[in-house]
């Protein structure tokens, strides 16, 4: 948060959990990871509210709803994290569902995470990214909730997987 001093950030940040904790059921805070992200989506929401030709062309996913419909839509037996550290049962098999999905998974190892700039979950985050890619490059996705519904701006809210 470029121009922010630390104290402003942690202020917009309590701020934050207060409201998503006031707000949701189950009460729940706004996690860091989350939180650093929404400059990068107001980014695309101004973006899709000046361009709306863009808005049939952008489609959001989750890497562990893709992991999950890889994994025949059931529940994943493994956790991605334990702890805020990295667990080796869940990253191998989140490796091996790219894997029978047909992609390219050779590559995917920590140092090779690290030279990018990224942690190993990321980039198999990334890779279930380009998976779902595909299925929407195909018309073949699911969508929740389908159909998508829209915000006051008529921008679509739905997760394709």
């Amino acid at each position: 948060m470029a121009g922010l001093g630390q104290g402003d950030e942690t202020r917009r940040y309590r701020a934050a959990c207060a409201y998503a904790q006031a707000h949701s059921t189950p009460p729940r805070k706004v996690s860091k990871q989350c939180f650093h992200l929404f400059p990068k989506i107001a980014e695309v929401d101004s973006l899709l509210r000046s361009q709306p030709d863009l808005r049939q062309k952008l489609h959001e996913c989750h890497p562990e709803v893709s992991f999950w419909v890889m994994n025949g839509k059931e529940s994943l037996p493994f956790a991605k994290k334990v702890k805020n550290s990295p667990n080796p049962a869940g990253l191998s098999f989140r490796i091996g569902l790219l894997e029978a999905a047909g992609l390219p998974v050779d590559a995917l190892h920590a140092h090779n995470a690290l030279a990018l700039g990224a942690e190993l979950d990321d980039l198999i985050d990334a890779c279930a990214g380009a998976w779902t890619a595909k299925r929407v490059a195909d018309d073949n996705t699911l969508r929740f909730p389908d159909p998508p519904e829209t915000d006051a701006f008529g921008l679509r809210i739905c997760i394709h997987a």
